[in-house]
């Protein structure tokens, strides 16, 4: 029996790196078709030459994916599948071959505390798989949640024991550039013109008001929202969150240094 195809990458169900089984593919490759592909400016690549059922022992699921190949006007016009492969029957992915699963999996997200409490890392992966899935409003929608939830955080930890501003502007003037206004005499629309971004926190406000508002126009705009703003929202996003998160911990490091010994218990005086 002949042994199948398989490629090494992660199962888009299970997440688990390790061997992905061809177990079908597309017959089908002649220069009609291969006229029909969709390619970029250059024609670099021939996107979706073939299609593919894919099995992963790990979780013993199936799904389906898409294989692009350098472009190469006769070789992959008749080319097969298995021509890819080498000695032991593996295709390897890289720089002139690449396979894509057309639907990834949308994982729930593994709660690990009752009442179950929002993850800002959970949010960002369904971000991302929405972002695969070309939902691009959707993405917009969830950088902005992620904004509003981890501000909180960075409010609790600046601020320990306030209530925070529930307006998610007023809360980001308030934590990361309160006094700009005043001391420049500007109005709201104009402290970005006015940040200095050698400071984290001012780094940190641009980064999430510019996914405020974004968010916004992606939750109540009628205007369509696009790949490229999407994109931007998850770059954006994850940079404020690797900042703020660094911003967090300096100041949990001050407090530590500033909190008085605690006093002995009674019982433990001698």
């Amino acid at each position: 029996m002949e042994k199948p195809l398989f490629f090494k990458s992660s199962c888009p169900r299970c997440g688990k790196y390790g061997k992905i089984f061809v177990v079908a593919s597309s017959q089908d490759n002649e220069c009609f078709y291969l006229n029909k592909f969709h390619c970029d400016e250059w024609r670099e690549f021939d996107f979706g030459l073939f299609s593919i059922a894919c099995y992963c022992p790990e979780c013993k699921n199936y799904v389906s994916a898409s294989v692009s190949v350098a472009h190469d006007e006769i070789k992959n016009a008749t080319v097969k599948l298995e021509n890819f492969s080498n000695e032991n029957n593996e295709l390897k992915l890289g720089a002139e071959f690449m396979i894509d699963f057309d639907v990834p999996a949308l994982l729930p997200p593994q709660h690990y505390s009752f009442p179950p409490v929002i993850s800002v890392s959970d949010i960002y992966e369904q971000a991302r798989k929405c972002y695969s899935l070309q939902a691009w409003e959707a993405v917009g929608i969830l950088c902005r949640k992620i904004v509003d939830i981890q501000s909180i955080f960075m409010w609790q930890t600046r601020h320990p024991g306030k209530e925070h501003p529930s307006n998610l502007a007023q809360r980001l003037e308030e934590l990361l550039v309160k006094g700009i206004k005043e001391k420049k005499k500007i109005a709201r629309s104009e402290v970005s013109e006015f940040l200095n971004f050698d400071s984290i926190k001012h780094r940190l406000f641009y980064d999430m008001d510019r996914i405020r508002e974004s968010g916004n126009d992606a939750a109540h705009e009628m205007v369509a929202y696009h790949d490229d703003e999407a994109e931007a929202m998850l770059i954006f996003t994850q940079n404020f969150l690797d900042e703020s998160e660094s911003w967090m911990q300096s100041l949990r490091k001050a407090s530590q240094k500033t909190s008085p010994p605690k006093e002995p218990r009674a019982d433990q005086a001698r």
